[in-house]
């Protein structure tokens, strides 16, 4: 393999000679390297390749960097060399020669060892990132086995700027488990130094690892934690936490404790007199009265948004809230009641230029018409919804075969 430009210029720093040998009794030694860059590495697309054999016919880089104390300057030149050996990685890899780009990576990994075990680590997120996401599983697992054994060694130390790297590390390597095992680390750190600030930073990123995985009854219970946590402090600073309850219990149809969540955060947001989230947030709450079988809270928690939306010209979120009212008074058998919300809901629709939504509206008061024997108002209702119906070039046939059926009715009746 031809040598790099980077390569050639590690042997420009004038530096080399401080990796290269160590002086013992008058004679050269050298050390090794943590296995991670002292075995093969793995086979990749069929394709065989020895870290070793392409360190050994490189005539820049020595087969294994000696572990030695190095100056503030020859660490700022070498931390550069090794940035070109980088960017020259990420353009072999770029040109679709990912073998000689992971070679390279591996080649930057030998030498990042000189620089401690922080830079070596962030180093292996950002290696093992792209081996993620080129599906490169074995260097996965290796550079994966490589942080482990970081992670064992610095555990008795607690070192926090080496754990939270190694927790970035495996998150972007979408290793949720391990991320998580460190941030709690650092979590029983922060409780035993009594640091809320900490304490709530590590809670946060173990929250978001379980969403993000869906994970959804543990991250719920990390945010509970985390707005258990904030309980003494000002609404305003629990709302965020309270969101992300309510978005959760949503997506893992949890009603109940949606509605617990739910009511808190509207009294949240009235405390902070933030208003315009809140039409829709009792839209929502009033569908979780619904699921659990409460049509008396589910009609006020509707009539409450639709007022609030209203008041504030937030018409779609006005008409949702009619529409799924009316459809709660048809549902219990109040069709008056229902047709009258309907009204009101053609009028919010024909405001905001719904015309589907108009549509279907005339489709269903049509129905209630038709089930009431009221058959000159369900005609009319079926003709305006096919009116719009031609207009859009939708469902026409449709509204012709429902009016069919009420002039059917109408002859059957005479």
């Amino acid at each position: 393999m031809p040598n790099s430009l980077a390569q050639i210029g590690l042997l420009k720093l004038g530096i080399t000679a401080a990796f290269w040998l160590v002086t013992t009794s008058g004679a050269s030694a050298q050390t090794t390297l943590p296995n991670l860059l002292e075995t093969t590495a793995p086979d990749n697309n069929n394709s065989e390749f020895s870290l070793d054999e392409f360190t050994e016919n490189s005539q820049s880089l020595p087969l294994s960097p000696v572990k030695q104390s190095i100056s503030a300057q020859e660490r700022l030149k070498l931390d550069s060399a090794l940035d070109e050996l980088h960017a020259e990685a990420a353009a072999q890899l770029e040109a679709g020669n990912a073998n000689q780009a992971f070679d390279t990576w591996y080649q930057e990994l030998r030498w990042r060892q000189e620089l401690g075990q922080l830079e070596e680590v962030r180093t292996l997120g950002r290696v093992g990132e792209v081996a993620w996401q080129e599906n490169r599983q074995a260097d996965v697992q290796r550079i994966a086995q490589r942080l482990k054994s970081i992670q064992q060694e610095v555990i008795a130390e607690g070192n926090p700027s080496l754990l939270h790297a190694l927790g970035k590390a495996y998150q972007q390597m979408r290793l949720p488990k391990q991320a998580i095992a460190v941030e709690q680390q650092i979590l029983a750190q922060a409780r035993n130094r009594g640091d809320l600030k900490a304490q709530e930073a590590a809670l946060q990123t173990i929250a978001k690892q379980h969403l993000g995985w869906f994970h959804y009854q543990k991250a719920a219970a990390t945010y509970e934690k985390l707005l258990e946590l904030r309980s003494s402090s000002d609404s305003s600073s629990q709302t965020v936490y309270l969101q992300k309850l309510a978005e959760i219990y949503d997506k893992s149809a949890q009603p109940e404790k949606a509605v617990r969540i739910k009511r808190r955060l509207a009294e949240n947001y009235r405390q902070q007199q933030s208003t315009k989230p809140l039409a829709a947030l009792k839209t929502s709450l009033a569908s979780d009265y619904e699921t659990l079988n409460q049509p008396n809270a589910a009609t006020q928690n509707y009539r409450e948004a639709f007022e609030l939306a209203w008041s504030q010209q937030q018409v779609a979120t006005a008409s949702k809230a009619l529409q799924k009212l009316g459809d709660i008074y048809y549902r219990y058998r109040q069709p008056s009641f229902a047709l009258r919300i309907y009204t009101e809901l053609l009028k919010a629709e024909q405001q905001s230029g719904d015309s589907y939504g108009m549509m279907n509206t005339y489709d269903q008061m049509g129905h209630i018409y038709l089930e009431q024997n009221n058959y000159s108002e369900a005609l009319q209702a079926f003709q305006k919804g096919q009116q719009i119906a031609q207009s859009l070039s939708y469902k026409e046939a449709y509204f012709t075969a429902q009016l069919e059926r009420v002039h059917q009715q109408i002859s059957q009746n005479n």
